[in-house]
């Protein structure tokens, strides 16, 4: 995945750097955060494994937790501003946003999704009636696999991607997209979808439907 979408997800370019560093080279003396200096300055080719890396999703967040609590305040502030709510980002999402709130209170509630990583579907009934675990797995399935090969990213593009992949497979369009709706969003009130999907961003849509359907499929 691009380093847009760590941004996206939270994840310091510092604590990359550091956790790339140790995947298949070790500092020594057991230290594990070290910058890219102090790595250059000890770097060592006897020191790289040939066993291939496994790439530890807990060990970056448990490193990226450590990166932030080290950040002074105004490095804080000026990270989430600049790369969490960004003002392009922020510009870009205006005309999806504002018509659909009366508060600005309802911001953070209404479209969280837009800023967040993976979605928490507790309470969602995102299984259509009358499909079962199977076809909606291989129907997603198959959905990552279209967008990962989607030459232009754009609205206009995803819908009539997903509406030909919609008839391709026979499902009825409302239980298509609301599928893909909540498991995109997290929400069944989201702005257009095709529209909301263009804005998450493509490595985004991919995860969240991936990990939905490593985690969050109900039991066959």
């Amino acid at each position: 995945m691009s380093l847009s979408y760590y941004k996206r997800a939270g994840i310091l370019p510092t604590t990359l750097v550091n956790y790339l560093g140790m995947m298949g080279w070790s500092f020594g003396d057991d230290k594990e955060m070290f910058s890219l200096d102090e790595m250059i300055e000890v770097f060592d080719l006897k020191k790289i494994s040939l066993g291939g890396p496994v790439f530890d999703l807990a060990k970056l967040t448990w490193l990226n937790q450590h990166y932030i609590q080290k950040l002074a305040p105004d490095q804080f502030v000026d990270y989430i501003r600049d790369e969490i709510f960004s003002r392009d980002y922020l510009l870009a999402l205006r005309p999806l946003l504002q018509d659909r709130m009366t508060r600005f209170e309802q911001f953070v509630d209404n479209f969280s999704f837009f800023f967040n990583g993976a979605l928490n579907y507790q309470g969602l009934e995102v299984l259509p009636k009358g499909k079962d675990v199977e076809s909606m797995k291989a129907m997603l399935t198959e959905l990552v696999e279209l967008l990962d090969e989607l030459y232009e990213w754009n609205h206009t593009a995803i819908h009539d991607l997903m509406n030909a992949h919609r008839e391709k497979i026979g499902w009825k369009p409302k239980d298509y997209f609301m599928s893909v709706r909540l498991i995109t969003t997290g929400r069944k009130d989201s702005p257009p979808l095709a529209e909301s999907l263009e804005q998450i961003g493509r490595e985004m849509v991919r995860f969240r439907i991936r990990n939905f359907v490593d985690t969050g499929l109900p039991k066959a």
